[in-house]
């Protein structure tokens, strides 16, 4: 085999692990929110609703200096499960995947064409120069070189993306558990990832679930623009 044979066989060998870096993004969003799959267990029973004619609870104010300290009153919520099941998280999976999926046929279809055009030059090897065939051995290693750049872009807008509008779940996720929490008369709440062994009286996933679906239904997923990267091409020499 000869040394551009193989030169030509590693590019295409590259442009296919960078197609599967792509690939692989779509385990992203949901490989992070399973890391613990929600269990089936009865729904918590909610706590008495306060009467109409009293006002909604507030948080209690820290003491004073030299006042005690607070008893705790302890409530649970299982984030893992609402992350997973709120209908925000779901839309942001679903447009991610969709993304995904444009990005991933883009880059097949300029993989095929790479394919095609290693083949036509392992051709023309026999008919042409040295020197014109190591030109055009040179213009079809820049454009594997760009199709490795453009799949690293669409991979790290994907990232992104997909970290944005997370941010904005778990911000709703924190706001509904303190809302849900402070109507419970709770002054503590701990995740359930964290405890081994909780009444179910205690938790509060339920209503916290119900709060976030309710404040943030959807989230809309916007892709930064693209950021290309630097360009590694060789210099090309000067015409004499």
């Amino acid at each position: 085999m000869s040394e551009t044979t193989m030169r030509i066989g590693r590019c295409l060998a590259a442009i296919a692990l960078c197609a599967l870096m792509v690939g692989l993004l779509a385990l992203i969003p949901s490989a992070a929110d399973a890391q613990q799959q929600p269990q089936q267990r009865p729904a918590a029973q909610p706590a008495p609703a306060p009467k109409p004619a009293q006002p909604a609870a507030q948080p209690a104010p820290a003491p004073k200096p030299g006042e005690p300290v607070p008893g705790p009153i302890v409530a649970v919520v299982d984030i893992d499960r609402i992350r997973e099941n709120s209908t925000a998280a779901k839309s942001v999976r679903d447009q991610l995947e969709k993304h995904r999926s444009t990005f991933q046929d883009e880059i097949s279809k300029q993989e095929s064409d790479l394919r095609n055009a290693e083949q036509d030059l392992n051709k023309q090897r026999s008919v042409l120069a040295p020197d014109a065939f190591n030109q055009r051995r040179q213009q079809f290693e820049q454009r594997v070189a760009d199709v490795q750049r453009q799949v690293q872009s669409r991979r790290r807008q994907l990232e992104t993306a997909m970290a944005n509008s997370m941010t904005e779940v778990n911000k709703a996720v924190v706001d509904a558990v303190q809302e849900v929490a402070t109507a419970h008369g709770a002054n503590l709440v701990l995740p359930k990832s964290q405890i081994i062994l909780v009444d179910k009286a205690m938790e509060l996933t339920d209503d916290v679930l119900a709060m976030v679906n309710k404040k943030l239904p959807n989230v809309k997923v916007t892709l930064p623009a693209a950021t290309a990267a630097p360009s590694t091409a060789p210099a090309t020499a000067p015409a004499k």
